[in-house]
């Protein structure tokens, strides 16, 4: 009889490791402290770019869900739920296909900073055009921030990353021309310091500073941002946090 019962238990833990090894959990930003100013992220998509894509974000209590279903060149449906008791039970808050939606075409990745505050990022191509796009009613609807672009990208095709948050007020949102080589093409990134209420373009500075916020461009074009002793680099990809 032990024999079984040690036998069950060895199958049974080897089908928890296994099916855990399955998914694939990315944690898009480092800063995840109490206050959830930067939510944790995870995504699972497969190999194929048009398969359907799941991404959830962590804000306090709350855990919510995006998934992504692929319905045409740059057209996504988007269905956003969230959940109180950790995944147990989903309650969607708005989906894309629902009539009157908000939620804005080529919807590509979200995520929310607090109970009410949610962003999105879309990867529609359109010149001289920031794809980004803020909630403040939890996700029910959204509206474009409508973030001015210089003159010299008014041709161009903007792509941007979500808004990182290095505190409570200040937050940096990245973005790259994804019709450009990273070597020709001219930085632009937005910031604000008023908790991402009002945001100012940064175009092709190499070193500058707002308020309590400094940054400067290496030799490999990526950008460092220092509070105080704080300093956070961004790689082209993803965000890192160090002290100095």
């Amino acid at each position: 009889m032990k024999r079984a019962v040690y036998f069950i238990s060895i199958v049974m833990l080897s089908l928890i490791f296994t099916g855990c090894s399955r998914n694939s959990i990315v944690k898009e930003n480092t800063n995840t402290s109490s206050t959830f100013i930067n939510s944790e992220k995870t995504n699972s998509q497969g190999q194929d770019p048009q398969s359907t894509k799941e991404e959830t974000a962590i804000t306090g209590n709350i855990t919510w869900k995006a998934q992504y279903e692929p319905i045409g060149m740059f057209a996504v449906k988007m269905v956003l739920s969230q959940s109180t008791d950790q995944g147990k039970t989903w309650t969607i808050v708005t989906s894309s296909d629902q009539e009157g939606s908000t939620i804005p075409g080529g919807a590509e990745s979200f995520t929310f900073t607090d109970a009410n505050t949610g962003w999105i990022v879309t990867n529609t191509p359109a010149e001289g055009k920031v794809g980004a796009y803020k909630s403040i009613d939890g996700g029910k609807s959204w509206f474009d921030l409508n973030l001015p672009v210089p003159d010299e990208l008014q041709s161009s095709n903007i792509k941007a990353v979500l808004p990182y948050f290095l505190n409570t007020d200040i937050c940096v949102m990245m973005t790259t021309q994804t019709d450009e080589s990273p070597e020709s093409s001219k930085s632009l990134f937005y910031v604000s310091i008023d908790g991402g209420v009002e945001w100012s373009p940064i175009f092709n500075q190499s070193e500058g500073t707002d308020k309590s916020l400094h940054w400067s461009k290496d030799e490999n074009n990526n950008y460092s941002f220092f509070i105080g002793k704080e300093k956070w680099e961004f790689t082209g990809s993803q965000w890192l946090r160090n002290s100095k």
